[in-house]
């Protein structure tokens, strides 16, 4: 008999009557104890976790669980396997941490006077409204988990100046989101900015990371998509990334891949892993367009084998949290396999940039043109069967061809420099332009699809062309936010357009960017 049984009715077997028959559930009968037979398990059974209580007679009835008890507060730190939990707090809770991050969030916004003018009973209520975004976002799988983790942040928000900075960065994107968002005061914005990206440089080499500055920088980066306004975006991914650079390379940091060459230190501890790889999936989709707009090599994604860290952080994501959306797909609408070839287009194309500006040796031009010739063929010839074989949803099937094509374009237009009119780039152009409009018409939505239409508008020469592309500008939509950036788009255009018809066909993007930095704010 187990210490955790209750003894018999009648102790001892002498005092037993011969021949009784036990009665009540399985266990019982066989351990011969009383049952009080309470249904649906005994109050033996119910002392016992994970023990089945099973009765002869309701062999059909589901056992119900026991009501849920509410742990109480401990001092000292939950243990590992909390801090690797998935991103989806326990549902008994969630009432209850609702009102916590509103009446957090409210007191944060008040202190910061960001809502100042806003009437204070109706606060909670945008709060509300505004976290999370609605189930038909693409994006809400990213803000689901965003909210997860910035809720433990106010655990520790007065203690822990990085949990205090990541409230502060949610407390901002909060009163940009929904259908009517609230004006955002730029100047805040860049203290918190520039506060990040001080504390992202001075971390010291040993401290483990904890991942509250990484959800800082999604918070930060997301608010950047929701405002109109250029920011210094690119001085927040350039820290970010020599942070990971500094600490032996973004796969070595995430424990998916071997360290950079040369470094000799140690892996840091990560106590929370999945902010973090968000954080550096986000940050190497927006290295490989800063690096089309500046010229710059987008070092986070350089080909190589020491670079394949980014097939492997999604299945660290799948394994801490089984639900999350891939994040390419819910943001940019391209497979994640994809990502690794647009890298190396940009980073061709910048070789050759500055194979012509500093007039390199021609076997240093030979080998460039070897590898574009080399990825023009990977994407007419191999990708197509690749990315058919795939088992995609119908926006990633749409979404892995038109971006294909977009590599394509860029690769003819800028690695190789085809004139706008050869009939390669123009069947390409046509092709992007077909299933854009096809997908516009079936209903999948363009929403991530911007730059695609950009880098095909950029290589377009007839003015019916042109026009057939800017005209599906304003459904490119962002996938946070569903911003309409039309009027950035055809400012970029108009300087590309002037400089082509006036004979200069080298004017791109980058080039319409230096000369016009206002129009900087286009991220997804």
């Amino acid at each position: 008999m187990g210490a955790d049984d209750e003894p018999p009715a009648l102790v001892g077997p002498s005092r037993r009557p011969r021949g009784r028959t036990f009665t009540g559930c399985f266990t019982c009968r066989q351990r011969k104890v009383k049952c009080d037979e309470a249904k649906p398990r005994c109050s033996n059974c119910a002392r016992r976790t994970g023990r089945k209580c099973e009765y002869p007679l309701e062999h059909g009835r589901a056992e119900q669980p026991l009501p849920l008890v509410l742990p109480r507060r401990r001092s000292t730190p939950p243990p590992a396997a909390e801090l690797y939990a998935p991103y989806l707090a326990a549902r008994y809770r969630a009432e209850i941490i609702e009102r916590m991050v509103v009446g957090l969030l409210d007191a944060e916004l008040k202190s910061q006077r960001v809502l100042s003018h806003r009437p204070a009973p109706s606060f909670a209520d945008d709060i509300l409204s505004k976290l999370p975004v609605p189930p038909g976002s693409p994006a809400h799988g990213l803000l689901q988990f965003l909210l997860s983790t910035l809720r433990r942040s106010f655990d520790a928000v007065d203690r822990d100046p990085d949990a205090r900075l990541a409230c502060s960065a949610a407390a901002f994107f909060a009163g940009a989101l929904g259908p009517a968002p609230i004006s955002l005061p730029h100047g805040h914005f860049n203290v918190l900015q520039l506060e990040y990206m001080h504390k992202v440089r001075s971390e010291a080499a040993g401290a483990p990371a904890t991942g509250r500055l990484a959800a800082t920088n999604i918070t930060l980066l997301l608010s950047q998509m929701l405002d109109r306004r250029p920011g210094k975006w690119r001085l927040q991914l350039r820290a970010t990334t020599e942070w990971a650079i500094s600490r032996g390379g973004t796969g070595w940091v995430l424990g998916v891949a071997p360290p950079t060459m040369g470094y000799v230190g140690a892996r840091l501890e990560i106590l929370h892993p999945l902010p973090i790889s968000l954080s550096a999936d986000f940050n190497a989709a927006l290295s490989v367009l800063a690096s089309l707009t500046d010229g710059s090599l987008p070092i986070q994604l350089m080909p190589g084998p020491r670079h394949a860290w980014l097939l492997q952080s999604r299945a660290l994501q799948l394994d801490l949290a089984p639900g999350m959306p891939d994040f390419f797909e819910s943001m940019l609408g391209m497979p994640r396999v994809l990502v690794l070839s647009l890298a190396s287009a940009v980073s061709l194309v910048s070789q050759r940039q500055a194979a012509a500006e500093q007039q390199q040796s021609d076997v240093v031009k030979d080998q460039v043109e070897h590898e574009v010739a080399t990825l023009r063929m990977e994407l007419e010839h191999i990708w197509p069967v690749r990315l058919a074989a795939r088992q995609d949803g119908r926006r990633i099937q749409y979404g892995g061809q038109i971006w294909r094509l977009a590599i394509l374009i860029l690769v003819m237009h800028k690695a190789q420099g085809l004139a706008t009119g050869s009939p390669d780039l123009s069947a390409a152009v046509a092709a992007v332009l077909e299933l854009l409009s096809e997908a516009a018409v079936d209903g999948t939505g363009l929403s991530g699809w911007l730059w695609p239409v950009l880098i095909a508008a950029c290589a377009a020469r007839e003015p019916d062309t042109r026009a057939a592309l800017r005209r599906l500008i304003p459904h490119c939509t962002s996938a946070v936010g569903q911003h309409d950036h039309s009027d950035v788009a055809n400012g970029l255009l108009d300087a590309v357009y002037a400089r082509h018809d006036a004979g200069d066909p080298e004017y791109h993007v980058r080039e319409a960017l230096a000369d016009h930095p206002d129009l900087d704010v286009i991220l997804m």
